[in-house]
């Protein structure tokens, strides 16, 4: 978690109101988006919620409701409103990226800054960070997670003072769940909505006598729901309200698809779920073909794209891109994000319907297909160019990106087409070192259990497939000590690039195996592959390879032999390849290596420089594992020299 002198973790900009400043000049934790408007007609439900999470007996806090309803703008402007109740702080975790609940308690831990361990259930780390700390989470979009409501039980139970608020279309049923249902808005209510829309767009909108029945029948078919009406709202720089009307009342149905939605009991209000459709026809049916073809590749990212993605999928030129990009924002379709590089968002509700409209006009399968080629293509230059001593700019390119590649690689996993699904496993292989070193083991795990479990479905077989897969599988196997699974997944992933012929790939995977052997005490069997690993990288000229293979004969020589001069000599050597590449991770880690030996044989002279450059690349380029293991042998250092407090500082 950040400090709290930095509150909050991400800039709120725009107008503030007196709630946001407040945030913003305290000394509380906080990661919440801003508001970008009040709750009209919701003064009831803000001060019922306010009332429910300042109660003892009450943990969690459902908001129930329909898309668009303003679930969400009520759960920030309570959490806005009550952020000195909560010491520990106040979060904003936007769940709708996320299809597995195995994956819930590494979204929070990431949000919250707290680092997976390989060794150690997510669940028992987040625990210990959780222990004693008031804290008020918004957890919001849980509908496609409920079947995993059991875990915010487990997450609950893990500290009396977390209060969570969930926004979803259905309850979580559970026990200790009070449901907040959020109803569309009394017609007075939806009108002041209606007009405040329409006068931050034109201040000379009024509400009169001759447009007020109107103004009241048009927000009656728009059955009071907040999006519909914001939506229908916006258009009135184009049409009067007595034309918005006309336009609603009519068959704009047909040829629409379906939003999805939910029909589980009386949540099933078939009629507003029309209405909320037409709504968004009417405004997709007011674009031109350009508009149409961006807004439906736009419709494939999941989080905040840059305009070439958008381009690329769309098969546009740049120009034509941005003009109907900038058309697409000014009607409110798409979302921009001001940074310094422009990003586009798109509300869920009119992603989905984006989808099926692609979907029903069979373009989905073509625009799809350019996405994962696109991502394909993104990781395996990220993945060249961490190789090739540019990790900071690559990872921070995939940090980006990550919630588009989770959608790509889903889509890629499920498809029958085999190109595609090949274009995946491609897609896997290249994120094993952004996986490994942001220690996202939950995540990998997910995909490679899947693809395991899928490859079997294809008719055709590719060695290529079972051999990636393999490979990731041995190195999440090893980093969480099953060793010998480890040293069973290398052997088969050996087999199989032996078997294509792939030497530097086969290269590749003896240096895994000796260090698997290592693990389990076959240290013989671990020289050979060593060995042999580094007679083939010198002579397929795999300088990445002979740089592994060389830092971990170090740690066999200094480990499992005990000859602590030929593993000084094996890292000097792995360190100059590093370096000679820019390989900031590789160069880290060896540095720690040489300073465990000289640690161990008491030569603090020599073990205190080289790790203060160790902590300072891993600082530098955002190492979380390395900067811990380095820290703490400093720390060690401290010990042995009796400066308990600069120890503990680096503990």
């Amino acid at each position: 978690m950040a400090s709290s002198r930095n509150s909050p973790l991400e800039p709120i900009t725009g107008n503030f109101s007196r709630n946001e400043m407040n945030v913003l000049t305290s000394s509380i934790p906080v990661k919440l988006p801003a508001l970008r408007g009040q709750c009209v007609g919701r003064e009831k439900e803000l001060q019922h919620l306010q009332q429910l999470l300042k109660s003892e007996d009450v943990s969690l806090v459902t908001l129930t409701g329909f898309g668009g309803a303003g679930k969400t703008t009520l759960a920030l402007q309570v959490a806005y409103s009550m952020f000195e109740t909560f010491t520990g702080g106040l979060f904003f975790i936007d769940l709708s990226v996320i299809t597995e609940p195995a994956l819930i308690f590494s979204t929070i831990a990431k949000t919250l800054h707290v680092q997976e361990e390989p060794q150690r259930d997510i669940k028992d780390t987040l625990k210990d960070f959780l222990a004693n700390r008031s804290i008020l989470f918004v957890l919001d979009n849980f509908e496609q997670l409920i079947s995993g409501a059991f875990v915010i039980a487990e997450f609950l139970d893990m500290n009396p003072n977390i209060k969570v608020i969930i926004t979803s279309r259905e309850a979580l049923r559970l026990r200790t769940e009070q449901v907040l249902p959020i109803s569309p808005l009394p017609r007075e209510q939806a009108m002041q909505l209606f007009v405040k829309r329409a006068q931050s767009l034109n201040p000379d909108f009024q509400l009169t006598e001759e447009n007020a029945s109107v103004i009241s029948e048009l927000c009656g078919k728009l059955d009071g729901l907040p999006l519909a009406i914001e939506l229908a709202a916006m258009r009135t720089k184009m049409f009067s309200p007595q034309t918005l009307l006309t336009r609603l009342q009519s068959d704009l149905g047909t040829g629409s698809p379906l939003l999805a939605t939910l029909t589980l009991g009386a949540r099933d209000l078939p009629q507003r779920q029309q209405t909320l459709r037409n709504t968004i026809a009417w405004s997709y049916g007011l674009l031109n073909d350009s508009e149409k073809k961006v807004l439906l590749a736009a419709a494939l990212f999941r989080s905040g794209v840059g305009m070439m993605p958008i381009a690329t999928v769309a098969g546009v030129p740049e120009n034509e891109a941005l003009e109907s990009l900038a058309s697409l924002v000014d009607k409110h379709l798409i979302q921009s994000i001001q940074s310094d590089n422009p990003h586009f968002m798109m509300l869920e509700s009119i992603r989905e319907f984006a989808r099926e409209q692609a979907q029903q006009t069979n373009q989905w399968d073509a625009l799809f297909r350019v996405f994962i080629i696109y991502y394909r293509d993104l990781i395996q230059r990220a993945a060249f160019e961490i190789e090739n001593g540019n990790s900071l700019s690559a990872m921070r390119e995939i940090d980006l990106e990550h919630d588009n590649l989770l959608v790509a690689l889903d889509g890629a996993l499920a498809s029958q087409d085999m190109d595609i699904f090949l274009m995946g496993i491609y897609l896997m292989g290249g994120m094993d070192q952004y996986w490994f070193q942001r220690c996202y083991f939950s995540e990998a795990e997910k995909y490679i259990n899947l693809a395991l479990k899928l490859e079997y479905t294809h008719t055709q077989k590719d060695v290529q497939i079972l051999s990636i897969v393999y490979e990731l599988k041995g190195t999440l196997q090893w980093m969480r000590s099953d060793f010998a699974g480890a040293v069973d997944s290398h052997k088969i992933c050996l087999s199989l690039f032996e078997q294509a012929g792939n030497k530097i790939r086969s290269g590749r995977r003896m240096v895994n195996l000796g260090v698997n052997l290592d693990s389990i005490g076959d240290f013989a069997q671990a020289g050979i592959y060593y060995e042999k690993g580094l007679a083939l990288a010198q002579q397929e000229g795999d300088l990445w390879s002979e740089l592994r293979v060389k830092n971990n004969m170090g740690s066999h020589y200094h480990h499992s032999l005990k000859d602590p001069d030929r593993a000084l000599a094996c890292w000097q050597s792995a360190l100059a390849i590093a370096e000679s590449l820019h390989g900031y991770f590789e160069s880290a880690t060896i540095r720690f290596n040489m300073a465990c030996l000289f640690y161990s044989a008491g030569d603090f002279e020599r073990t205190t420089p080289i790790l203060t450059d160790a902590i300072q690349i891993a600082r530098d380029h955002q190492f979380p594992q390395m900067l811990a293991a380095t820290c703490g042998l400093q720390a060690m250092v401290a010990v042995e020299r009796k400066d308990f407090s600069a120890a503990s500082i680096l503990f």
